[in-house]
């Protein structure tokens, strides 16, 4: 915290510095400068996951600039310190800082059906909308990122340390690594439900944030990962909460021939992944999500597989489901 009041100054001269979200790469702060009513966002990147932080930020600006032309979507805007830079490196570390969506709010967990509808139509409006960027040149963020097979690959180097259950798991659902492969679209990446910020008065989606891992992927990935982080943490699967974020989903994507099954295997894909992603952390020392105590992603890999192993319970009801969804989009 002390070091995140000494940056903060690169950008203000005198303001409040607190912690802000929970996520688990980027140690990211709010800015408050009561004298001047300024708030800004400012973040320390996570060298460990993003490796080359300029190239980072020079595909997030053109991300940004392309959204800037997109209606229906407000983006923040990347803030230069007081010396002219974008990014600034101090005690070892780099730093950045954004503008401060006003009147906008998380909600996490969502519970109300509205919520996750109009979140999922929002996420579905941006992969409809940077399916135009083009991205022939683009670099990925994260070296396979949201590949299940780049992920197992790296278990295998750690799996005799694994826990038996687990291991047990990920060995009889190995056949996960050949769903969602191809790369049929631009995605967001990191589609869980505190990524979209909603109006302070309503249930309005005002915007979309964290533009880190936009790249070419499936369109699955992001579908999954989201209706998974409706889910994560609750006992049970939540069948209305899938019905709604599908049809919010559709209404806003582009078009594309999509099973029933391929819906209901997105969020069973994204919590699989995340669990072997997390399990494999632990095992390597914890090199990658940020962590409070050792055993935390311990914790958070037994959560995704608990996840995934009541997807797996439901899953005949999910796929009459989505069928059911798709037939009424169709009408």
């Amino acid at each position: 915290m002390k070091s995140a009041e000494e940056v903060s100054t690169l950008w203000l001269s005198n303001s409040r510095v607190s912690p802000l979200g929970n996520g688990h790469i980027h140690d990211t702060f709010l800015l408050e400068d009561e004298l001047s009513e300024t708030k800004l966002v400012m973040q320390r990147i996570n060298r460990q996951v993003f490796s080359q932080p300029e190239i980072l930020m020079s595909q997030t600006a053109r991300v940004l600039a392309h959204l800037e032309g997109v209606d229906g979507f407000e983006v923040p805007r990347i803030v230069e310190s007081r010396d002219g830079h974008v990014l600034e490196f101090q005690n070892d570390c780099y730093w950045r800082a954004w503008t401060f969506i006003k009147g906008g709010r998380t909600v996490d967990p969502i519970k109300r059906t509205k919520q996750a509808e109009n979140a999922a139509e929002a996420f579905g409006l941006f992969q409809g909308a940077m399916e135009k960027i083009g991205l022939k040149d683009w670099k990925e963020p994260i070296p396979g990122y949201q590949q299940l097979s780049h992920y197992l690959n790296a278990f295998e180097e750690v799996k005799q340390k694994a826990p038996s259950e687990l291991l047990d798991t990920i060995q009889s659902n190995q056949w996960l690594a050949r769903r969602f492969e191809a790369k049929n679209t631009v995605v967001h990446g990191d589609c869980k439900s505190n990524n979209v910020l909603f109006d302070e008065v309503d249930d309005r989606v005002k915007a979309i944030i964290d533009l880190d891992t936009v790249m070419p992927g499936h369109w699955a990935w992001d579908f999954g990962d989201f209706v998974r982080s409706l889910w994560v943490g609750r006992q049970t699967v939540d069948l209305e909460l899938f019905r709604c974020s599908m049809q919010g989903f559709l209404r806003g994507a582009p078009p594309r021939n999509c099973s029933p099954e391929e819906f209901v295997e997105a969020p069973l894909y994204i919590s699989f992944m995340l669990g072997v992603r997390f399990l494999t952390d632990h095992l390597q020392g914890d090199r990658y999500f940020k962590i409070s105590l050792r055993g935390d992603n311990l914790v958070r890999a037994r959560e995704q597989f608990m996840l995934f192993e009541n997807c797996l319970s439901v899953r005949e009801s999910l796929v009459i489901l989505a069928a059911q969804v798709l037939e009424e989009k169709q009408r």
